[in-house]
């Protein structure tokens, strides 16, 4: 910061409000630019090399909610930001019901049916709030408060009208619910999502650090970094980091990565557009057969790449081949024929359905 050693400091809202601005205006990527470029003059950091990159799980500033914390908590923080704004008006028409559940902090039915009920009249009443503020009669603006757009959002993934206008709870089977990638779970942080890594769980966000590597002579120095949502895969940041090391002139030689980063596109995309070796350890296969030691995992089967065929460890060749998209890159989806798997032998090696 250029100050003095004996400078009595500052207070920390200071630099908590340096940071907001920062991130506001995007420039966070300028200020450590500068530092590189100082640090490239004092031999510090090199070009090409050796990197690696890898991701760590950031928690958001928010407790953990269950749906029901989620919902009840929802309306009220828009009830407490209605209020503010135009507090005669919801005044003369709100209910002593409200008041008595919304104006207390939450407390946890301990029947599930008592928690059904509830999350049913929660959902009822939200949709009420949502249709008094869109009538003719509210004051201007509530419906562009954030807290109501939180509401409206969250009621969206939450609940379902049915055919005959009722509120209810969205079941996962018959009604659908969103995925964690834009579920909100928090009110009080609308980007924060539910992930999962290495069997541990987080709500918030994921953090990517690409850092110098393997010289002897100087110390690893961040070279670029990236916040993404929690679910975000690993594999769908790797092509954005080396395109931002290209634009900046440091690129590696060699990457170091996790199997999470890497698949062999990736690998090929790397040494084509930015002549980078890739490095990265091999996905593990978690199907039942390989876990298990027996049976016919993927190593069993021959791929015709150029065909798109695949033969199965009893010669039975695949009936259809199709590329599918998911949040870690290209997958290949291979079918093949009931009619060579049903009166297989050794069907109870390859599948465990019937």
């Amino acid at each position: 910061m250029g100050l003095d050693l004996e400078d009595p400091g500052f207070d920390f809202s200071v630099l908590s409000e340096f940071r907001d601005r920062l991130v506001t205006a995007n420039a966070q990527r300028e200020i450590l630019d500068i530092l590189l470029d100082r640090l490239t003059e004092e031999g510090l950091v090199t070009t090409r090399g050796k990197a690696r990159t890898d991701s760590t799980h950031v928690l958001a500033a928010v407790a953990v909610l269950n749906r029901l914390e989620n919902v009840f908590t929802t309306m009220q923080a828009a009830l407490e930001q209605v209020a503010e704004t135009a507090s005669e008006w919801l005044g003369s028409w709100m209910s002593a019901e409200w008041q008595k559940l919304y104006g207390v902090p939450f407390s946890m039915p301990k029947s599930a049916a008592a928690r059904a009920k509830l999350g049913g009249q929660i959902g009822v009443d939200g949709w009420e709030l949502w249709t008094r503020i869109s009538g003719a009669d509210a004051p201007e603006g509530l419906g562009a408060l954030p807290a109501m757009a939180t509401l409206r959002l969250v009621w969206l993934q939450q609940f379902h009208r049915d055919s005959t206008n009722a509120v209810i709870w969205r079941d996962k089977d018959k009604h659908g619910q969103p995925p964690a990638s834009i579920r909100i779970d928090s009110p009080f942080d609308i980007e924060a999502r539910r992930a999962v890594k290495r069997g541990m769980g987080w709500t918030g966000y994921k953090d990517h650090y690409t850092e110098t590597y393997g010289n002897p002579e100087t110390p690893n120095m961040i070279t670029d970094a990236e916040c993404t949502a929690g679910p975000v895969h690993d594999g769908a940041v790797l092509a954005g980091v080396h395109d931002r090391l290209a634009s900046r002139g440091r690129l590696p030689d060699e990457h170091l990565v996790d199997s999470a980063y890497a698949d062999p596109e990736a690998v090929i995309t790397a040494r084509d557009v930015h002549g980078i070796t890739l490095i990265a350890p091999l996905l593990h296969d978690h199907s039942w057969q390989a876990t298990a030691g027996e049976g016919f995992d993927q190593s069993g089967f021959t791929v015709d790449w150029d065909a798109q065929r695949a033969t199965c460890p009893e010669g039975a060749t695949s009936q259809s081949w199709g590329a599918r998209q998911d949040p870690a890159g290209t997958r290949i989806h291979v079918q093949f024929a009931a009619k060579d798997c049903r009166p297989c032998p050794s069907r109870d090696k390859c599948v465990r359905s019937v």
